[in-house]
């Protein structure tokens, strides 16, 4: 139900679930939902939380659910994808021919104790 959602929000062509198993299709409703979810919460670390646990979940803990599957499951999906964005940023530009160095970062504009009211 949320890939045919996100898709149709976002106006990729749905077929079913087995669009689901193209993997541009796939990489691109996937984009589009944690798209959804980073304007939903404005931030990544939450919106990365709902694209894994759901956004119930989130809006429910006000914030980075705790406890049970959340705490072994999401909090640590989390902080590895944190930990590869760090890692990647600055990969696969075009012409840039290296990464960023931390001097070359930017302040994270999205602080992570924003929540939707």
């Amino acid at each position: 139900a949320t890939g045919q959602a996100t898709a149709q929000k976002a106006g990729i062509p749905w077929n079913g679930a087995d669009s689901l198993y193209d993997p541009d299709t796939n990489i691109a409703i996937g984009s589009a939902y944690l798209r959804e979810m980073h304007e939903r919460w404005g931030d990544l670390p939450h919106a990365i939380a709902a694209y894994n646990a759901g956004p119930g979940a989130v809006q429910n803990a006000g914030g980075m659910p705790s406890g049970g599957d959340y705490t072994t499951q999401t909090q640590p999906y989390v902080a590895k994808i944190m930990a590869g964005r760090e890692k990647f940023a600055g990969a696969g530009q075009a012409g840039s021919g290296r990464s960023k160095k931390p001097s070359d970062k930017k302040p994270d504009p999205c602080p992570t104790s924003r929540h939707p009211a």
